[in-house]
């Protein structure tokens, strides 16, 4: 429901600002071309958009970031249970108050899955290092 709402107000804004520009210009094919470059410019800038407006934006663009995504829709639920399981604890060294990511210990391209048992909570500097380690291993 929230992607209709999102597609129904970017097609709303489009034709508003065609309008304004056919009307500015003269000429509705240089509004299109400038609707569409306006366009093109958003969807370029989309990363700075969600560092500037990260929560608002992350729910917006989800829908199009977990197109072809190799991670579930319930994803973030997911991986707030294993931290909590894991008492916000990094398994590795044992560091706590610092970012926690969740991390598969049989990766999915090697058939592991995203149950709670393959997962476990890494900081980031041990979740780098046991994805470099992986890379090398193969």
């Amino acid at each position: 429901m929230k992607t209709l709402t999102y597609v129904t107000w970017i097609i709303s804004v489009s034709l508003v600002v065609w309008l304004l520009l056919w009307v500015v210009t003269g000429h509705w094919l240089t509004a299109a071309v400038g609707v569409g470059a306006g366009y093109a410019v958003l969807l370029l800038s989309k990363r700075l958009l969600m560092s500037l407006f990260r929560r608002r934006f992350r729910r917006v663009y989800g829908w199009f970031s977990r197109q072809g995504s190799r991670y579930p829709p319930n994803w973030d639920r997911l991986r707030r249970r294993v931290y909590r399981r894991d008492s916000y604890t990094c398994q590795n060294c044992g560091a706590t108050g610092v970012r926690i990511e969740a991390h598969h210990i049989v990766p999915i391209r090697f058939g592991g899955t995203h149950h709670l048992s393959n997962l476990i909570s890494l900081c980031s500097d041990c979740h780098g290092k046991a994805d470099r380690k992986r890379l090398r291993s193969g």
